[in-house]
């Protein structure tokens, strides 16, 4: 199952202590599987990214992440940029950890490297946001800006809640933007709102099920559109529906569907002049508006725990 190993490890993932567990792994790593294993460090942005893009040259069956949702978006953008890619895992430091809880990794990093003494192979699927791919989620709207500009320290300080602080900001504050969809067989859907979603999991924002229906690897993308005050629709969504539901829903509190491939722009109103408004891919800023998102069916080997 494993030859050999590039760990990638960002020291400022997981309060600091990235590096610390990445020597843990590597020892589990040789005496589970008796494979070769190379740590390598960041020091800044895109080393995942090369590093992951070179490994099969470099001849890395097997690349690990230990670093947060953005780090493993570097990775995989690396990896999709090669035919034929290494296998990929991660141990899940972010905020939100969508992909691991779904794998079935355990969220506190300590035991999910002792997750690793047994694995087993799946597949995931890779979105595609424009020409930059991602694994979880593309986000748009006042509040997924407020979440993008949260402070690195207060995510370290106060995980998921420092979202929730800077979120309930954007909540109370947020306006909302007229936005058009546009599905797969052509069909346009008008509505305004603060919170737009594209999701590949589901789990979002560390909140797990609350798309019961989709699947890591079924080659669909489920699109939520909340309406109105978001406040509003999130306990209509939450609580009376149980989470999104699997039909396509458009109603006053949010507009849902899954399908392979989708396009969604920004439709200015009054002030032409208004700065783009960026996506937030992964948890760090993405392409502007207008979007073309698509799903790579089952793209990459990916290792989990098994059971």
């Amino acid at each position: 199952m494993l030859g050999k190993v590039l760990i990638i490890a960002n020291p400022g993932s997981g309060k600091g202590e990235a590096p610390q567990y990445a020597q843990q792994l590597e020892k589990n790593l040789l005496d589970t599987y008796d494979c070769e294993v190379e740590i390598r460090e960041t020091t800044e942005v895109g080393d995942a990214e090369k590093w992951a893009k070179e490994a099969k040259d470099d001849q890395f069956d097997t690349v690990i992440c230990l670093g947060g949702d953005g780090t493993v978006n570097e990775i995989v953008n690396g990896l999709m940029q090669v035919d034929n890619a290494p296998q990929f895992s991660f141990v899940p430091m972010g905020t939100a950890n969508d992909l691991g809880r779904v794998l079935g990794f355990d969220i506190e990093p300590e035991n999910a490297v002792e997750q690793f003494k047994d694995l087993e192979v799946d597949k995931v699927d890779v979105g595609q946001v424009n020409d930059l791919y991602f694994i979880d989620v593309v986000a748009i709207g006042d509040l997924s800006t407020a979440v993008m500009e949260t402070d690195s320290d207060k995510k370290n300080t106060f995980g998921f809640f420092a979202y929730v602080m800077d979120g309930a900001k954007a909540v109370v504050e947020g306006k909302g933007d007229l936005f058009e969809v546009e599905n797969a067989a052509g069909e346009t859907f008008e509505f305004k709102s603060n919170l737009v979603l594209m999701a590949l999991t589901s789990s979002l924002g560390g909140i797990e099920d609350i798309i019961p229906h989709a699947d890591h690897k079924n080659g669909l993308i489920q699109f939520v559109g909340l309406k109105g005050g978001l406040v509003t629709s999130v306990i209509q969504t939450l609580v009376n529906d149980g989470g999104i539901s699997a039909e396509h829903t458009d109603n006053e509190n949010v507009l849902s569907f899954t399908d392979t491939n989708m396009s969604l722009r920004l439709i200015e109103e009054d002030d032409v002049d208004a700065e783009p408004m960026h996506s937030n891919v992964d948890g760090d800023e993405g392409p502007a508006l207008p979007l073309e998102v698509k799903v790579h069916h089952q793209a990459l080997n990916v290792l989990k725990p098994k059971n």
